[in-house]
């Protein structure tokens, strides 16, 4: 399963390749000791200047407890300045915010001025921040309904108390649901239940073919919101198995953790326009990226059935770098900057007519010292595209 990450300020997994510069004042070094040769913001100011930036725009994931997997707090001063050149917490905070990966779009996002605040200060005011930061994209995110239509049937799929150990780290687990309607109906909007937010990474909802494979109904992390189709929805028959499956990540090691998060369906009679979730993307297999190197995925497709595209949510992991759909050698998505946090849709429509190709691509900046392959872990790689058309073609691009 797709392995999708936060998109609220979760600074789980960083690549850390700035220092934080020459200042010669002392600091805590990675055994406990002090360090001539690195930067020490002003502890004196934390609080005034960088902490109410942090609390703004941070805190959401690294808040106290630390929320939806997120291994640390960033509320107190002195964990933030322990550790070697790089290694510090501080000077990852000074690297993604300058870079404009964090906050992650889908996040309230900070002024420049405030930016600039918080990466002077993490930088011992080495260090400034541009106009142009964050991930570029050239189609609006795809924004549903704040509240679900009025007359819908409720019905939630949830962990049911799932206990969730203390080591229980990348873990993922599944829940069935048989018998959901009694009758054909259309799923309008798809909600995430979020109970014990401080272990849960991801979730998705998937319906079981015909030929046994699963078909994605639905996918969340933090930040994505609810989807609402604009009308019709997804239709749910009553000999329809679903699966939810969640990603677990007990960053912080917590204890006696029972959860019940899932998803709320809002189901509705048939009618209007009826909708299903494709993946014309590479999926997790057929590529590797070098160490400190590029590389791409990519996946080309002939349209065999006339759809229409309503919203497509890219997705990749850490090393990803920009995304693209194109249509016949024509950009339709593009986007750089690649934040593992951005797991949002993007609107269309967009048109695909019998004949056209579609493709999808990822690229990838690996900046280890290891091959990173392809596959379902979160230190893998993958290239998805969760797109949402209509008619409701299981195979319309061979």
């Amino acid at each position: 399963m797709p392995q999708l990450r936060p998109i609220w300020a979760c600074l789980y997994v960083l690549f850390l390749t700035s220092a934080c510069g020459d200042d010669t004042s002392t600091s805590v070094g990675g055994d406990g000791g002090v360090s001539s040769e690195l930067c020490v913001p002003d502890e004196a100011s934390f609080d005034t200047v960088a902490l109410p930036v942090i609390t703004s725009r941070c805190s959401q994931c690294h808040g106290d407890p630390p929320q939806f997997g997120a291994p640390f707090s960033l509320l107190e001063y002195d964990p933030l300045v322990v550790g070697s050149a790089d290694a510090r917490i501080v000077d990852r905070i000074a690297l993604r915010v300058s870079e404009g990966t964090m906050p992650p779009v889908g996040a309230a996002q900070p002024t420049v001025e405030e930016r600039n605040t918080l990466v002077q200060w993490a930088s011992c005011g080495d260090e400034t921040v541009g106009k142009k930061t964050g991930t570029i994209v050239n189609r609006e995110p795809f924004v549903s309904p704040g509240t679900a239509p009025s007359d819908a049937l409720e019905v939630d799929l949830t962990a049911g108390e799932f206990e969730v150990g203390a080591n229980l780290i990348d873990d993922y687990q599944e829940f069935f649901f048989d018998g959901i309607v009694d009758r054909e109906l259309f799923v309008q909007r798809l909600e995430a239940i979020v109970d014990e937010s401080q272990v849960i990474h991801h979730l998705t909802l998937e319906r079981a073919r015909q030929d046994g494979a699963m078909r994605y109904l639905y996918t969340w992390a933090p930040g994505t919101g609810a989807f609402q189709f604009p009308d019709g929805g997804v239709r749910i028959r009553p000999t329809d198995q679903l699966r939810l499956e969640i990603h677990y990540n007990n960053g912080t090691g917590e204890r006696g953790v029972r959860d019940s998060s899932g998803v709320r369906l809002f189901l509705g009679e048939p009618g209007g326009t009826e909708y299903l979730m494709a993946d014309p993307g590479p999926g997790t297999s057929g590529w590797t990226v070098a160490p400190r190197s590029e590389g791409s995925a990519e996946s080309t497709c002939e349209v065999s059935q006339s759809v229409q595209v309503l919203a497509t949510m890219p997705h990749m992991h850490e090393i990803g770098d920009y995304f693209e759909i194109l249509v016949d050698g024509q950009t339709e998505l593009r986007l750089d900057g690649w934040s593992f946090e951005n797991q949002l849709f993007y609107q269309f429509p967009l048109e695909l007519n019998a004949g056209q190709e579609l493709t999808v691509r990822c690229g990838f900046f690996n900046p280890g010292s290891t091959t990173v392959t392809a596959g379902l872990r979160t230190e893998d790689e993958m290239c998805f595209a969760f797109t949402y058309i209509t008619p409701a073609l299981e195979d319309f691009c061979l």
